[in-house]
């Protein structure tokens, strides 16, 4: 068996948590903090438990709700750590990264996820200037889709000064009624700029890589009126992401891709046409990647 010390020992490092860049506070059941009066939220140590906690660990515990080492430095007669890490080197160390040209990839790819779906994000300082169907519009554009607003036949698209074609403030005569964001790399995050859109009757979505049963889900409750659903050549679309299309009422044009060439996909199809009086859904076969480089004919 371990000697007696030892498991003091690890008993006290199972015990820490580590709250900031300075220090770890002992969370040990011998209470070591008490309430200097009730109902003021201050604590404090008790010396007397401060003084057996000491012996009984064999180490020295500091006031400043830090545990120290003989090898911990002293500056200004406050014991500091030695060595101090903050809170994101110390989940990175203990996180499941791979020192490994593949575990490297997978880090950088992951980080670069992340600041896609931040950076696609509701901007609310936006919507609270332009609106809520102003505010999509330019999400739209800066993702290089293309936009129809109400009462006009010109597509908006990032091939055109959008400064010159879109208000600097709200206008209640701009409603965002189509838009086109095929081969937009659209994540879920980006769902909520069109928050409060309701009147969004055409939609295409054509080539986009992350849609799949939940971005379907969510869109029948942000777009309630669709009339036309273009989800064609979307590899992650299957039959489930059809069953919450019986939500959409007024839905009369699904154009589709059945990607896995499934018998319940086609099934799912011809339930869903029998929900909604008057829908019509095109489904489409998934197209042949080319196998190989085509090799010169030799004479």
């Amino acid at each position: 068996m371990l000697p007696q010390k030892i498991l003091n020992v690890v008993k006290l490092s199972r015990n820490n948590i580590l709250l900031s860049q300075q220090c770890y506070l002992p969370l040990s059941t011998s209470a070591l903090l008490k309430s200097t009066k009730e109902g003021d939220g201050r604590v404090k140590y008790d010396p007397k438990k401060l003084k057996e906690e000491e012996e009984l660990y064999g180490m020295k515990l500091n006031k400043d709700k830090s545990v120290t080492t003989d090898d911990y430095v002293t500056e200004n007669n406050v014991r500091r750590p030695f060595f101090v890490v903050d809170i994101d080197t110390f989940k990175f160390l203990h996180s499941d990264f791979e020192f490994t040209p593949d575990g490297i990839k997978k880090y950088v790819s992951n980080k670069y996820n992340d600041s896609q779906r931040d950076q696609q994000l509701v901007k609310m300082e936006r919507v609270a200037v332009f609106g809520s169907d102003i505010a999509a519009a330019y999400f739209v554009l800066y993702e290089e889709g293309k936009i129809k607003f109400k009462h006009s036949e010109e597509w908006i698209g990032i091939n055109k000064n959008e400064d010159d074609l879109l208000p600097n403030y709200f206008d209640s005569t701009y409603i965002l009624t189509e838009l086109d964001m095929n081969d937009v790399v659209l994540r879920y995050e980006g769902l909520t700029n069109f928050t409060n859109c309701p009147r969004i009757t055409r939609a295409s979505f054509q080539r986009s890589p992350y849609f799949d049963e939940w971005f379907a889900d969510r869109l029948t409750h942000l777009m309630p009126n669709l009339q036309y659903l273009d989800l064609s050549d979307c590899p992650k679309f299957n039959e489930r992401g059809l069953e919450a299309f019986y939500k959409l009422s007024n839905l009369k044009t699904l154009i589709v891709t059945n990607n896995n060439m499934s018998a319940a996909f086609e099934l799912t199809c011809m339930m869903l046409e029998d929900i909604i009086p008057g829908l019509t859904i095109k489904i489409l076969e998934p197209k042949k990647k080319e196998e190989g480089v085509k090799k010169n004919n030799v004479n």
